[in-house]
């Protein structure tokens, strides 16, 4: 299966134990992987790291999708004393 189509949703900060999660009903895409950090950019690379574990990236859209996990920022920041984190997620669609 190759990946030719992906999209980033940005949650914020979430608590795990609040975080409804995130699917592809009534979307486009086929799978969907959410990552955690202290960061919007290191859950948006847990993320697509854990997206390309298991299939197979076109080359320009994988090379896309890391400028674009690289550049998430956020105005908020997480309170020294939560245990919350940010929740980014990534659709994929892929063709087989």
């Amino acid at each position: 299966m190759l990946i030719i189509k992906y999209e980033f949703i940005n949650h914020g900060i979430q608590h795990a134990d609040y975080f409804q999660g995130c699917g592809t009903s009534l979307t486009g895409f086929d799978e969907c992987f959410t990552g955690i950090g202290d960061t919007p950019a290191a859950a948006a690379n847990e993320a697509l790291d854990l997206a390309s574990h298991e299939y197979k990236w076109n080359d320009a859209v994988f090379d896309d999708a890391e400028i674009e996990a690289a550049t998430f920022s956020s105005v908020e920041s997480i309170p020294e004393d939560s245990d919350a984190m940010f929740h980014v997620s990534i659709r994929i669609k892929y063709i087989t």
